[in-house]
């Protein structure tokens, strides 16, 4: 039995179908049984493809019992699910058979129908024009399919099908340009994250990728904030308040009081240990890169005590040692300040 699907035109479902199922439509046609026009009740079977000839299928298999047929006239409603997003072609093939009481699982019977059928203007009309539907964007190409997705509690994915917060962007940096196109003040304005650079794993700013005039954050290194005002320019906290001082080396400090019997009257950062030798030795809690430099300060004691000093011996990444020493160079116990500054 030589059968063959005349196509007529392919419809628009009703509102009502529609808007119960977003992405479904009604396809109708016109088959033939040994050149003339069927009638009775027949099973399709309804597979969406990419191409013409060969390819690969898309969606699922839409499976229709019992059609009814009159006059070769017939109509079916099928949901391939979002498929027509994009804008590459969509060719439609059909299997048939005659009911025979049997339903879709059981496959015996059909007939492949020849040749695919391309689906044109309507199902992606319908994606387009109902709001429901209407969840996603593509490239005019094609390529990248859905680059942008709306989910079901209203996030909105660029670049990612599956967002995570309201807004979720993924791109390779910069993530976000926010460009002026002022003809006095054409700046961009870039927001990007770069975690294969340890030095440089997130930045704001503007001027040029990876190396803004307004700030750097760099995540890996424990939060700090870097603020880079250009080669000419300099940084301040608030509208005309002071300017931070900058160093040529990355630094830390650390400054402590500590008394004549070791205990710390305050900073942080270190411990203080009185020894039996009359001196004291500061332990940093996170040791320097290298040796800092330290400055000791004796505090007065009273003036029956004589003119006293301070100095340090013994000065490492980990570690210094402090003496005090009256007028006639007499080491005793009495109460010092001092700072470290050293390499991060």
């Amino acid at each position: 039995m030589n059968r063959r699907v005349a196509f007529a035109v392919v419809l628009l479902a009703s509102a009502s179908t529609c808007f119960a199922q977003s992405t479904a439509f009604t396809y109708q046609g016109e088959l033939k049984q040994s050149g003339q026009l069927a009638v009775g009740v027949y099973d399709m079977r309804f597979r969406l493809f990419d191409a013409a000839l060969g390819g690969a299928q898309v969606g699922s298999t839409v499976c229709v019992n019992n059609i009814a047929v009159t006059e070769g006239k017939f109509s079916a409603i099928m949901d391939f699910g979002q498929q027509f997003a994009s804008s590459a072609a969509r060719f439609v093939e059909i299997d048939v058979r005659a009911d025979t009481g049997l339903d879709c699982s059981n496959v015996g019977g059909f007939v492949l129908l020849a040749p695919r059928q391309q689906l044109t203007a309507t199902p992606r009309a319908l994606a387009a024009s109902i709001a429901n539907a209407a969840y996603t964007l593509s490239a005019p190409d094609g390529s990248p399919a859905n680059a942008v997705v709306v989910d079901n509690s209203g996030s909105v994915g660029v670049g990612t099908a599956a967002p995570g917060v309201p807004l979720h962007i993924v791109n390779s940096e910069p993530v976000l340009v926010l460009q002026d196109t002022s003809a006095n003040s054409q700046q961009s304005g870039y927001l990007g994250f770069w975690n294969s650079n340890p030095s440089e794993t997130a930045w704001v700013g503007f001027g040029t990728p990876g190396s803004p005039h307004f700030g750097i954050l760099n995540a890996r290194s424990g939060g700090d904030i870097f603020l880079s005002p250009g080669p000419s320019g300099s940084v301040r906290v608030g509208s005309g308040g002071p300017r931070v001082a900058a160093a040529e080396e990355n630094v830390r400090i650390i400054r402590g009081r500590v008394n004549a019997s070791g205990g710390i009257v305050s900073g942080t950062g270190f411990t203080a240990t009185a020894n039996a030798d009359t001196t004291y030795t500061i332990t940093f809690a996170t040791p320097f890169v290298g040796p800092p430099a330290v400055t000791v300060t004796a505090e007065y004691i009273s003036d029956f005590v004589g003119i006293h000093f301070a100095m340090t011996e013994a000065v490492s990444a980990s570690s210094v040692r402090v003496r005090l020493y009256n007028d006639v160079s007499t080491r005793l116990d009495g109460a010092f300040s001092f700072i470290a500054v050293g390499p991060r």
